[in-house]
């Protein structure tokens, strides 16, 4: 999820395949969760670019995403009038803090990169807990905060891929991300019990539920809480913002 004045430096940084890797590693966790009919709701969807790609492996699957950036939302009506899976999207603009969904609406839920820019993130959980069916899958993940003293290092090496105002944006985002502990009290704190936090690589950590594949996670394989691991999860993606 970002504002309108970055939508466009968010199209064209979209198609490093710096950022490919990124997505594409957020589509392998999902498809690893093994839902394979249902709804899925993204929120802070973006362009829209990660259900696209996640239709492309699963197309039984229906999805609903959502921003609050109508920059964003004309990319992701764009990108889904564009591609062979986009009549399964619908997309709508909606607040992540206060969604327009009834309880227990959807099989899944799916969030990336949105949690560092909430004022409020005990809402945003709350919300994601209301919205899930009890038994349904989970993915929010986000950027990792590093310690203070290595922010500089940081975002020169993981940013060394973005000018401007993506370079800009990406500092910003740093600064107010989560560490894992962090993340773990919120969670904590929220009404998703069973969710577990994980880390993916230096960079990335998240709340799911269901399984993540070992070595691209901070809990082991067998640490599943709802569905075992395909063995055969494509490893494909598409870019957006990390």
């Amino acid at each position: 999820m970002a504002g309108d004045n970055e939508a466009a430096s968010y199209a064209s940084a979209a198609a490093l395949g710096y950022l490919g890797n990124i997505d594409a590693s957020f589509v392998a966790q999902f498809l690893r969760l093994g839902l394979t009919r249902g709804t899925v709701l993204d929120i802070g969807t973006g362009p829209g670019l990660i259900p696209l790609k996640i239709l492309e492996h699963c197309p039984t699957l229906r999805f609903v995403v959502t921003d609050l950036s109508d920059a964003m939302l004309a990319l992701a009506r764009q990108n889904a009038a564009a591609h062979p899976c986009g009549a399964a999207v619908q997309i709508e603009k909606a607040d992540a803090k206060r969604l327009p969904y009834a309880d227990a609406s959807f099989d899944a839920v799916i969030s990336n990169s949105v949690l560092h820019h909430l004022s409020d993130p005990a809402a945003y959980l709350r919300e994601i807990a209301r919205v899930v069916k009890p038994d349904g899958v989970l993915l929010v993940r986000d950027i990792r905060r590093p310690a203070g003293w290595l922010l500089p290092l940081w975002w020169r090496w993981f940013g060394r891929h973005y000018r401007g105002q993506m370079l800009q944006s990406y500092k910003d985002s740093l600064r107010a991300a989560y560490t894992k502990t962090e993340l773990a009290r919120l969670l904590a704190q929220s009404p998703l019990r069973a969710g577990t936090v994980f880390t993916w690589r230096l960079t990335h950590l998240g709340i799911a539920r269901g399984c993540l594949p070992k070595g691209e996670n901070s809990f082991a394989a067998n640490e599943c809480i709802i569905s075992p691991i395909p063995t055969d999860a494509p490893t494909t993606g598409a870019p957006t913002y990390p």
